[in-house]
């Protein structure tokens, strides 16, 4: 029976000393995509959710892909980007599971309003 994981990407460096705020539209500017379009914007690339990609395949791993979000390097996450984003996988675990695996691409630098340590948080 094929391995069934949860797959994505939090991604944000911060830098707390920085003014701009990192929202939503952040995240579009750069990198926000959900489901389906996960694989067929990442497939075939260098990045670590092209790497997940190529190894689901390999293995014949099945992957469910609630959302890869990534924002260029800014101030601190805002609390409604961070509960949504966060949300979106969190609502992945309960909704779609079970689940053999997760496979998180993070940055590990990220804040948010209300996080000090977001990948830990999450």
């Amino acid at each position: 029976m094929a391995k069934r994981i949860l797959t994505a990407a939090f991604k944000h460096e911060t830098n707390t000393f920085s003014p701009l705020p990192t929202d939503l539209d952040a995240y579009a500017a750069r990198s926000l995509r959900y489901g389906a379009d996960v694989p067929r914007y990442f497939r075939g690339t260098a990045t670590e959710m092209g790497a997940f990609i190529d190894a689901a395949e390999r293995h014949g791993w099945e992957l469910v892909y609630p959302v890869a979000a990534d924002a260029t390097p800014s101030g601190k996450v805002t609390r409604e980007a961070f509960d949504a984003i966060a949300g979106t996988i969190e609502e992945a675990l309960r909704t779609q599971g079970p689940f053999d695996a997760m496979l998180l691409c993070l940055h590990g630098a990220m804040v948010a309003d209300g996080y000090d340590d977001c990948e830990g948080d999450l």
